[in-house]
């Protein structure tokens, strides 16, 4: 299934987070990208009830199978103009 840039780019967050941290909550991906906490929210709902992420019932944000599946074959052929992109986002700010 393809899915739009902005949810590959809200599951590669959320991978990165992960790694760095070792759990993930939408309060994490909205400061890490400089969203507001209302977009991450209907963002983290669409990507739920797509069937790639569950969010625990204390917000924790875990890829299910179809998220890291989706992620690993996008990072495959990740170009750095992507992966800058969100920063960018960051540097203008959405809030």
């Amino acid at each position: 299934m393809k899915i739009h840039e902005s949810a590959e780019n809200y599951l590669e967050t959320i991978l990165m987070i992960k790694n760095k941290k070792g759990s993930v909550r939408s309060i994490d991906i909205a400061n890490e990208l400089d969203f507001s906490k209302p977009s991450v929210s209907v963002a983290m709902k669409n990507l739920r009830e797509n069937g790639f992420i569950d969010v625990d019932s204390n917000g924790y944000i875990t890829l299910l199978d179809k998220g890291q599946e989706n992620e690993k074959k996008e990072s495959r052929g990740f170009s750095r103009t992507r992966r800058s992109g969100i920063y960018h986002h960051r540097t203008v700010g959405r809030r």
